[in-house]
């Protein structure tokens, strides 16, 4: 993979004291004493009693180097800020963090590393679902949990028991979008617009249009090209014939900004418009305004857990927190919260624990594992706003506590 690999590619692999508070029914929550913020998980004065249980580490495998850095920069910001936030609480806790140099054999490489220490209870990454795959299967053979924040392919939590993730799979998006074009919006005729051949696109399409129809819908359009398609004149002009009062595109932000340029030509309006995290990039967004799309995270989300981030966020970083920042957070916080919760000191206490988890509250909204060790949680759908990203409602399970 090159160094110049493109923004599309990289979609397509992918403080002071604390005290201890506790709400009416509700477990114990960590609390600043210097903001005042509520932290989003639970955790115990130390991970266990015992001493001997205070130095495990958890180890980090991320692109640091190569064509990918980009992407393990903004998880390992979200990473480096909940591991110092539960230093205070977790002094013996170590974090290990390896290069896998954006390529599967560094993967592979890295993650074998970190597994062959006996005091390494799990594992953290990797970024793209590709080299967490590698990692994967490494983490599987050694019995050590591996939980990565961001990888998106159903594959990845099928190689076995010891791996999870805490985004959700890409099939998903079509259940979240078809919840709000017809739900939310009320838009009863619905269009779709999707890539044939790439698997990104085709699940979500899928799912969509199962779920529209099981929602009441209507798909009144549902057009296929290709991905190297560049002029969108038939589809548009079917768009206009056919009449939907909403259109779901889950594209790439490349071919969409393509889309979007000849849309706004003929007169169609942006608003028509959804999408999926494909379009998640900033050379997109002034050609769509007023379009939506979904997403994991957005730095203004409303709900307390992910205001408090984005102000710890700023504080340390000096700029607001990406998606990628976000399911970083949350996952670092996920390992200790299990840590935390865990019957035994062991990698089998751990994994037992994190299979366990049924009401984690993350700055990314409610999560809780399912049976194939897959985060049943909301997504967040962004409008945009005069060029920028801007927050509008949350949907999908549990979405209702979030508005």
């Amino acid at each position: 993979m090159s160094a110049s690999i493109s923004r599309r590619q990289l979609l397509s692999l992918l403080g002071g004291s604390v005290a201890s508070v506790t709400a009416c029914g509700q477990p114990a929550r960590t609390v600043d004493a210097e903001t005042g913020h509520v932290s989003p998980w639970p955790l115990p004065d130390r991970i266990h009693a015992a001493e001997e249980q205070r130095d495990w580490k958890i180890g980090v495998v991320l692109p640091l180097s190569g064509s990918m850095a980009s992407l393990g920069s903004e998880v390992r910001k979200g990473i480096d800020l909940a591991s110092s936030e539960l230093e205070r609480r977790s002094p013996g806790l170590r974090w290990i963090f390896e290069d896998e140099a954006s390529s599967a054999d560094g993967a592979v490489a890295a993650t074998e590393k970190l597994v062959s220490d006996p005091k390494t209870i799990a594992v953290l990454g990797s970024v793209s679902s590709v080299m967490t795959l590698r990692a994967a299967i490494v983490a599987e053979k050694a019995g050590v949990t591996l939980l990565t924040p961001t990888a998106t392919q159903p594959m990845v939590t099928k190689v076995g028991p010891h791996v999870f993730r805490a985004c959700f799979v890409d099939s998903v998006q079509g259940s979240l979008a078809a919840e709000y074009c017809v739900d939310v919006l009320q838009s009863m005729k619905v269009g779709l617009l999707s890539v044939e051949g790439d698997p990104y696109s085709m699940s979500i399409a899928d799912t969509f249009r199962k779920s529209v129809r099981d929602r009441g819908g209507m798909m009144v359009l549902d057009e296929i090209f290709d991905h190297s398609e560049r002029t969108f004149g038939k589809e548009l002009a079917t768009l206009v014939s056919k009449g939907p009062e909403i259109v779901f595109a889950p594209v790439y932000y490349d071919q969409m900004l393509l889309l979007a340029r000849e849309a706004s030509a003929r007169g169609i309006p942006m608003s028509r418009f959804v999408g999926g995290d494909g379009w998640s990039d900033p050379s997109l967004f002034a050609a769509i305004e007023g379009a939506h799309f979904i997403d994991h995270f957005v730095d203004d989300a409303p709900w307390p857990t992910a205001r408090a981030f984005g102000q710890r966020f700023r504080s340390r970083f000096g700029e607001a927190p990406t998606s990628l920042g976000g399911l970083g957070y949350d996952a670092a916080c996920l390992l200790v919260d299990a840590l935390g919760r865990a019957k035994e000191s062991s990698r089998r206490g751990l994994r037992d624990a994190l299979a366990n988890t049924t009401d984690f509250e993350g700055v990314s909204g409610p999560l809780a594992m399912d049976g194939n060790r897959n985060p049943t949680k909301p997504g967040v759908v962004i409008r945009i706003q005069g060029g920028k990203p801007v927050y509008e409602i949350a949907v999908g399970p549990s979405a209702a506590r979030l508005r």
